[in-house]
């Protein structure tokens, strides 16, 4: 069996660490047999990365704790280059020989890794998700040698969502590029990396590359990859160059009611919310500080001042008449 952690949850962000745990039982051999390997081994999707350094293996006997068990002496752990010990040798991220006779007074195996996201197109968005599938293969006729049987578990879904924002005129309703925006979650501000397609992936703050910053491109498009379920807001905080900054952050709601990584507002089967962003011409105002603006000022005084002497000469006037 494969699990995520505890809670079953199947949907992350491309910063989320994954914890798996695959439980399987112990055959049981006589000391007679001639063939008793057994082995476990795991299969990442694309878009998962295992974390080599994480895996730990355990053995459990009935209503008892787990105990780790030690490499090398328990068993043997391949990474590199692995492949499951079964005549198709197909390759897998990890194999785990056990030595029998140091593990036949357990139950059950433990594993325990963790993965990640991948923060670029390998990572599948929304409904086909990215899978995790385990293997455990076992000599099925002790008395035979490289008779082996397997059994595997279903596939485990991880599911990331998207956001993908077109960046528009509100009145021609033409693409508009160079506008910047900011998004959050429960009032943070989230960092994102940019990959070399141009589509930004949720990062920690400590990943090279990371930004809060999210800039559209050339056509107007801002598409922003890997993220959990929640509800964000998104801030622009840099229009195009002569329109109008929107006021106001845009709610954007990411739900996954029946985790099928399909979000429940989205308008496509691909856990992709999809919005047009419109933005407003300004009203051009003369440029302050200039020559222009110094002559208008300094004519403006000049016409003030002579409307003064004519106002005066008009009230001395009226004044000698009724005198």
């Amino acid at each position: 069996m494969v699990t995520n952690d505890t809670l079953q949850k199947d949907n992350y962000s491309t910063k989320d660490i994954i914890s798996f745990t695959i439980e399987a039982d112990i055959p049981t051999y006589l000391n007679s047999s001639i063939s008793n390997d057994y082995f476990i081994s795991d299969k990442l999707s694309n878009g998962l990365i295992l974390d080599n350094k994480s895996i730990k293996v355990y053995g459990k006997k009935e209503n008892s704790p787990k105990e780790e068990l030690k490499e090398q002496i328990d068993f043997i752990l391949t990474t590199e280059s692995a492949h499951r010990p079964n005549s198709e040798n197909i390759p897998v991220d990890f194999c785990i020989e056990f030595i029998y006779s140091q593990i036949n007074q357990f139950d059950k195996i433990i594993v325990e890794y963790n993965a990640s996201l991948a923060k670029n197109n390998s990572t599948i968005i929304g409904g086909a998700g990215n899978i995790n599938k385990a293997y455990m293969d076992y000599s099925n006729n002790p008395y035979e040698q490289n008779s082996m049987q397997s059994q595997e578990s279903g596939d485990i879904k991880v599911y990331t969502y998207g956001i993908e924002i077109l960046k528009i005129d509100k009145i021609s309703q033409e693409p508009l590029k160079g506008a910047e925006f900011e998004i959050s979650l429960n009032n943070e501000k989230l960092y994102f990396i940019k990959s070399d397609d141009g589509k930004y992936y949720q990062a920690s703050k400590e990943d090279v590359g990371a930004t809060q910053t999210l800039i559209v491109d050339d056509n107007g498009n801002l598409i922003i990859y890997g993220l959990d379920s929640g509800e964000y807001r998104l801030t622009e905080t840099k229009a195009p160059t002569g329109y109008n900054k929107a006021t106001n952050s845009v709610p954007i709601t990411l739900s996954d009611n029946d985790c099928n990584g399909v979000l429940d507002n989205s308008q496509v089967t691909t856990g992709i919310v999809k919005i047009s962003f419109p933005n407003s011409q300004n009203f051009q105002m003369p440029v302050t500080g200039g020559i222009g603006t110094l002559m208008f000022v300094i004519s403006g005084i000049i016409f003030m001042a002579i409307g003064f002497v004519l106002l005066s000469i008009l009230i001395k006037n009226i004044i000698l008449e009724n005198t």
